[in-house]
């Protein structure tokens, strides 16, 4: 039988080929390797270069504060460079960390100075752009013009554009036939601050009436004269700092027995244009929406017309005049006066018929009470002076009455009745910073005064002008410093405080020793707050408010209003010592004219850690009752820069502080009690500290604060 062996091949056979296949593969895994290698690193270069373009864009936000005045752009846009290229990591172009300037950190993980940065540029940086940064970073900076008027600055555009070249990156394996330079891009813009926290416990009301109406009313019976009549707003130069209205607002007969018609202002809030006006005094005042400003009590008005008898028996006053008082600030002084503590003369006809030799006495009361001041006759008047008390006298109004004697010797006679009332502002007159009375009618004497008109006058029409504190603007280097009232000594239910933290709030030394009110000045409120956009606080009660502290509130369960309190002096005064004073005063680095620019370059490089640059809250005007525990909204936050405060043996005045924008120096200590003054600005802050909204920021009108937050 015929076999047939098959032959098989052994291992033997095959010796040889397999170092063949391996020759042939070590080339292609040192290409993949490379590749892989490579273009890993690549990739670590171009995710730490976005590390370095984010952290640039985000860095600047304090300084971005220095664009609230095109005369401090060009030192804001330098610092805005400045501290984004300190964390660029471009060695070629040093910028500000910290407190360390020409430096940089971020540097990039292999060959750092190869990477170049361009801000707010067209275009990336290139080979041919060459190395020398020179003051505009290889010519490219400021290119970026999205607004098409030749300016690509930072304060110009709202904006930081950050580009990032790594110029050939190194190669591991140094196999492949690239040196590619990976580009990496951040951008970042300022939007309207929508939370915020560390703010100040002030809330400063802002005066945007839906509205404002003049109501006379009879002081004697209580009764309306003429019904409220709406005042139109008015452009006036020579009261620019105020808004302005005014109106024919009552039109009367002086013959029907009225003797004291008082003027009570009543201002409507901004969504409240047509309230209800219809009822008594106290009906139409205690509707929601509105605030009336009177002497005090519903009866009365922070203008009196005083109407006497022209004939009749005798003795009896007739037309009283008050001068003095009027000055740049006083501007309707003496019968509406900003600051007080001034001296007025008061001018009095007087009819003694019959009497002999007899003498007049003026009382700066309405009854006749007091020793009061012996009156001269002078040219037939009777004259006096007298002191309008400053505004801690938190009464407002300033009566005066005269008595007499006859022969010059007896008992004094009252003659029963006030013959003036001038009103001295104060936290029951409000937003009112001026009030005039004029008046028209055929039956005046000729140059009457308004304020002092005779019975038998027959009809007379009232025009009125009121003088507003105006809404919030931001400040310019050339204004001069706004006035902010945190609360008064002798009625501390006249605030503008707010409790916002917890009264167990653990704060950090040595901030935890103070009493809360004192710390949540010193250290600023740790509770983060919103904006109320409806400005509607129905939803709280007094229990709700403060919120629970932090962790537990956060900017997306904020609580929208905030809750008033008596604010104390004593606490504004430590806290703001605390703040500002210790251990040794802080800078006031707001620049006295004249304005140079290394002092706009020392304000705007401050921006970061001054404490005297703080964040507000802005409410509306009719927030404040004067019970000092309601529950208000928050408009927005702005930022405000402290000039200025409250001087006093516990809290004493820093050099270079600025002098009260009303009493100037050295006016008596008691009369700035519980004052703050400074300027507001558009605060740029760190989108750690709070949370941007959706309107892009504004450094033309209100001073509302703004978040850098990158987009890009």
């Amino acid at each position: 039988m015929l076999s047939i062996a098959r032959r098989t091949r052994g291992p033997q056979d095959e010796r040889g080929q397999v170092v063949v296949f391996f020759a042939l593969l070590i080339p292609v895994l040192f290409a993949l390797g490379a590749i892989v290698l490579d273009v890993g690193n690549w990739y670590v270069h171009k995710r730490h270069l976005q590390t370095q373009v984010d952290a640039a864009a985000l860095a600047p936000a304090p300084e971005f504060t220095g664009c609230f005045d095109p005369v401090a752009w060009t030192a804001a846009d330098a610092a805005i460079a400045s501290h984004a290229l300190g964390f660029a990591g471009d060695t070629l172009r040093p910028g500000v960390v910290g407190s360390n300037s020409s430096t940089t950190t971020n540097l990039q993980v292999q060959e750092p100075n190869d990477v170049r940065i361009a801000l707010n540029s067209s275009r990336y940086w290139q080979t041919s752009d060459g190395l020398i940064p020179g003051t505009n970073g290889y010519g490219l900076d400021k290119t970026l013009d999205s607004d098409a008027d030749t300016d690509g600055g930072f304060c110009d555009e709202k904006y930081i554009d950050v580009k990032a070249t790594d110029d050939d990156a190194p190669l591991l394996w140094g196999l492949l036939p690239l040196n590619p330079s990976p580009k990496s891009h951040a951008k970042a813009a300022i939007f309207q601050e929508d939370a915020a926290e560390s703010i100040l416990p002030f809330a400063v009301p802002e005066v945007v009436p839906g509205g404002v109406w003049a109501i006379f009313v009879d002081e004697g019976s209580g009764q309306i004269v003429g019904g409220p009549t709406k005042l139109g707003a008015k452009a006036d130069p020579s009261l620019s700092e105020f808004s302005v209205y005014a109106g024919a607002a009552a039109q009367f007969g002086t013959g029907d027995g009225k003797e004291d018609v008082g003027v009570i202002i009543m201002l409507s809030r901004a969504d409240v244009t047509n309230p209800d006006l219809s009822g008594t005094v106290a009906d139409i005042c205690g509707r929601v929406g509105v605030r009336c400003y009177s002497g005090g009590s519903t009866g009365s008005g922070v203008a009196l017309i005083n109407i006497y008898k022209s004939g009749g028996p005798t003795p009896a006053v007739r037309q009283t005049d008050v001068f003095g008082c009027n000055t740049g600030v006083n501007l309707s002084g003496p019968y509406f006066s900003r600051t007080g503590d001034c001296t007025v003369f008061v001018s009095a006809e007087i009819d003694f018929g019959s009497e002999v030799n007899p003498r007049a006495t003026l009382h700066d009361n309405a009854s006749c009470g007091g020793g009061g001041t012996a009156m001269n006759l002078s040219g037939g008047r009777w004259e006096a002076s007298a002191t309008l008390p400053d505004p801690s006298k938190f009464t407002g109004q300033v009566p005066f009455s005269i008595s007499w004697r006859a022969q010059g010797s007896g008992p004094a006679k009252c003659f029963g009745r006030l013959v003036a009332r001038p009103y001295v502002a104060n936290g029951k007159s409000g937003p009112i910073d001026y009030l005039s009375l004029s008046a028209t009618g055929s039956g005046l004497p000729p140059g009457a005064n308004p304020y002092s008109i005779p019975k038998d006058a027959g009809t007379v029409t009232y025009e009125v002008t009121v003088g507003l504190r105006p809404p919030l603007i931001q400040s310019t280097l050339s204004d001069k410093a706004v006035l902010i009232r945190y609360a008064t000594e002798d009625d501390p239910s006249l605030t503008q405080s707010i409790d916002c933290d917890v009264d167990n709030y653990p704060y950090p030394a040595p901030y935890d020793n103070m009493p809360a009110d004192v710390a949540e000045i010193a250290y600023g409120c740790v509770t983060p707050y919103k904006v109320n956009p409806t400005l509607d606080c129905s939803a709280y009660g007094f229990g709700d408010l403060p919120p629970d502290a932090p962790p537990t509130t956060t900017f997306e369960n904020a609580p929208d209003c905030a809750q008033s309190k008596n604010g104390q002096v004593s606490s504004l005064r430590k806290g703001l010592v605390a703040r500002l004073n210790e251990p040794t005063c802080q800078p006031n680095n707001w620049p006295d004219p004249p304005i140079t620019q290394p002092k706009i370059e020392q304000l705007v490089a401050n921006f970061g850690s001054d404490p005297r640059l703080v964040t507000l809250v802005v409410t509306e005007f009719a927030a404040f009752a004067g019970t000092g525990s309601e529950i208000i909204p928050i408009r927005y936050f702005a930022g405000f820069y402290i000039t200025g405060k409250d001087v006093s043996a516990q809290s004493p005045r820093c050099d270079d502080e600025d002098p009260h924008p009303l009493y100037g120096l050295g006016y008596k200590e008691k009369l700035d009690d519980g004052d703050v003054w400074g300027y507001f600005v558009v605060q740029v802050v760190y989108g750690s500290s709070g949370r941007a909204g959706k309107d892009p920021c504004d450094f033309t009108s209100q001073p509302r604060n703004c978040i850098l937050t990158l987009v890009e």
